[in-house]
């Protein structure tokens, strides 16, 4: 049994989304005849075969992990639960695994408010306790999971993220003089790091603009709009792939911090 509750379509994704989505993906490729995968979802989702799926049809917008899902394993528990996102329901099999992406609120608690940090230090507690592994994408995760819960190092795999190389003709040859970030416009991502690094670079290469496309968080922006109100500065918001391909093809370089 699988969670693949956020690669419906109705949603717009980013990094996990898409690490989920790719997954799935994979999952498909190394089916055997002794094993049956089923994809738990809210939603059919169009590029997964439809009689692997089970749609677990919920009214409201939260919660469909924790309740709807949760009673879904109570009845129908799987031999092996696993979860690629960031919520595990409350009820799940023994055989339980997880993908954890960061542990970003244990190093950086003030970025999260107080609700957000309630819900995932109960969740990571959960996971330590209940899977069998838990899957993370860098040595520095293995390594803050280790040192902020009590979890055995022999239960945590490190998987790096691979990539597709995707070859796209976007028919923009000429490198334009722009900077280019993709992430979520937040505390969380270092963007005001970023902005005054440009700043600076901006002293001796006034004819560059910082180009910043991703999800706003509009509150963050706000209380640093003189950071941002500025017309060497665009934000996008949230792009699609055609867009984030041409903006890759066409800038300078693509920067993180």
């Amino acid at each position: 049994a699988i969670d693949a509750s956020r690669s419906i379509d109705s949603i717009q994704k980013t990094g996990v989304e898409n690490v989920s989505d790719e997954i799935l993906k994979n999952f498909l490729d190394l089916k055997k005849e002794n094993v049956d995968f089923i994809f738990y979802t809210p939603e059919l989702i169009n590029w997964l075969p439809k009689e692997n799926q089970k749609v677990l049809n919920w009214s409201f917008k939260f919660l469909w992990t924790q309740i709807r899902l949760s009673w879904e394993m109570l009845i129908n528990k799987p031999d092996i639960f696993f979860s690629p996102v960031h919520i595990l329901p409350f009820f799940t099999s023994k055989n339980t695994f997880r993908l954890i992406h960061d542990i970003a609120f244990k190093k950086d608690p003030k970025i999260y408010s107080f609700k957000q940090r309630i819900l995932l230090n109960f969740d990571l507690y959960r996971a330590v306790k209940k899977c069998k592994k838990i899957f993370v994408p860098s040595n520095q995760v293995k390594e803050d999971l280790l040192n902020y819960t009590e979890i055995q190092e022999n239960r945590i795999k490190v998987i790096p993220h691979g990539y597709t190389r995707q070859n796209k003709e976007t028919g923009n040859k000429e490198r334009k003089k722009q900077i280019l970030f993709i992430g979520r416009i937040e505390e969380k991502k270092n963007i005001l790091n970023l902005i005054k690094a440009f700043n600076v670079f901006s002293q001796r290469h006034p004819e560059y603009i910082l180009i910043l496309a991703g999800k706003i968080d509009q509150e963050y922006v706000d209380k640093n709009i003189d950071l941002f109100n500025t017309d060497k500065i665009q934000l996008l918001g949230y792009v699609s792939e055609e867009k984030k391909y041409q903006l890759l093809s066409e800038s300078a370089c693509l920067a993180y911090v």
